[in-house]
């Protein structure tokens, strides 16, 4: 009996434990190498104050924080002159961490011939002997998902749990030869730079979706780039009044009258729509589920964070079918207008912040029109029409049916709408072999590390 209750035991050495918190050594983790060392002994800290004034001289910029990738972003160079605090200053080849997020892996190496930054004492910097660690295998250690967990059991505070820099430093860490360090990263690279292609020729095929459409469409695009937004041209001759809502429908019209193809308004080619529900949904999962407007993103809907709502009688009308096109008509401006069709087999129903549109099958794809409503073409029209209300872009129903599109013949619109769909399949293989890539490769690196 007491060998059976062993596997139940965690047993810590009395001279490992010196602060009673179990979270410290639940998750003590077991290193392959046999040359283990503590922080402490490959890293000394770097402490050199530097004023503001230095920091302009220089054109040193501030720190704005480390993401959880481990990359670092930094302030606009001239919020220096409305920085309040202290600065501490960041040299090249030198690893800082963010005491709040560590433990999410905002670890961040600034490697050799960098330019030098400013950081608060919320990020303290060390320097290493590179004679003995390699950076890059340091940052990697660092932000492995077991060293995430470890560091965990690191923290205190309630509100904003930091990880002390004493606690840091008693963190062991593997320490295998300088030559095996580089070998290590340089096989987990190399895998990352495949994954990498394979996201960069994801990015191309969705480019070439752009240019396919316009091309096939016969439109050109002349934009004027301008800070944030574009200027837009409007013949003077085209402006029968000066009213605002006239001038935008004209550069609508301007913007796609050079199609191939005549452009109808939405209103033209629909048989109906309807707004969503106006009820509280729930997580927990009874009745039917509730499609809200963050299920809705460039073209597809998200079947992920649903909230439910019980069945009743009076649902019944809005339960969506197959081929209808859901409108988000509030959102962030990026998301607002975005469409997603439904092709599910599976009952659900809608909120309010959708708008469910019925296309005339006669008349029009919904997918050909699904794909114009997330591309530049309708995008256009969105930004010049979309209002502003609480922090959120609004579109609603009236505005929406107004929305110009070019209408080639229905066995066209049919082959745009394939042709498309097949880039995105191959547009989805390409993301998902990139992520199966990097999945393999962290798992790869942490079998090498740790046990």
């Amino acid at each position: 009996m007491q060998a059976q209750s062993k596997q139940f035991l965690k047993l810590i050495p009395s001279s490992d434990f010196y602060l009673w918190d179990v979270k410290r050594y639940y998750n003590l983790t077991k290193l392959n190498f046999e040359n283990v060392v503590r922080l402490r002994e490959v890293l000394s800290l770097y402490k050199r104050p530097v004023s503001k004034e230095e920091m302009i001289q220089n054109h040193w910029q501030i720190i704005a924080k480390i993401n959880f990738g481990g990359e670092l972003f930094l302030r606009d160079f001239e919020e220096i002159n409305t920085y309040k605090g202290s600065l501490n200053l960041v040299p090249d080849n030198a690893i800082i961490y963010s005491k709040i997020n560590v433990r999410q892996g905002c670890t961040y190496y600034h490697e050799k011939n960098k330019i030098p930054f400013g950081v608060s004492s919320e990020y303290p910097t060390y320097k290493f002997d590179e004679n003995k660690i390699s950076g890059k295998f340091l940052q990697k250690i660092l932000r492995s998902d077991a060293f995430k967990k470890l560091l965990n059991t690191k923290t205190t505070g309630i509100s904003k749990a930091r990880v002390k820099q004493n606690e840091f430093l008693e963190i062991e860490i593997p320490l295998p030869s300088l030559i095996e360090q580089e070998k290590i990263i340089d096989t987990h690279n190399n895998e990352i730079a495949k994954a990498a292609l394979l996201q960069q020729q994801a990015i191309k095929l969705g480019e070439d979706i752009e240019k396919y459409l316009f091309e096939e469409l016969g439109i050109k695009i002349s934009k004027y780039k301008k800070q944030a937004g574009y200027i837009s041209e409007i013949s003077f001759q085209a402006i029968e009044r000066w009213s605002v809502e006239f001038i935008k429908h004209s550069l609508n019209s301007s913007f796609i009258s050079n199609s191939k193809y005549a452009p109808v308004k939405l209103k033209e080619i629909i048989e109906g729509y309807q707004y969503g529900l106006s009820v509280k949904a729930l997580k927990e999962n009874v009745g039917i589920p509730m499609l809200r407007m963050n299920n809705i993103n460039n073209s597809d809907l998200i079947i992920d964070n649903l909230k439910f709502i019980p069945k009743t009688d009076e649902i019944g009308n809005f339960i969506l079918n197959k081929g209808d096109l859901l409108f988000n008509r509030t959102n962030s401006k990026e998301l607002v207008g975005k469409t997603a069709v439904f092709e599910l087999d599976d009952e659900f129903t809608f909120a309010s912040y959708l708008i469910r549109v019925v296309i005339n099958p006669k008349l029009a794809d919904c997918h050909y029109i699904n794909f114009l409503f997330n591309s530049p073409i309708l995008q256009f029209q969105k930004d010049l029409i979309s209002r502003q209300i609480t922090g959120q872009a609004n579109i609603n129903a009236q505005e929406m049916k107004e929305f110009l599109f070019p209408l080639p013949s229905l066995d066209k619109q049919k082959e745009i709408a394939n042709t498309i769909k097949a880039i995105r399949d191959k547009i989805a293989d390409y993301k998902s072999k990139a992520k199966q890539i990097i999945k393999k490769a962290e798992h790869e690196f942490e079998n090498q590390i740790f046990s």
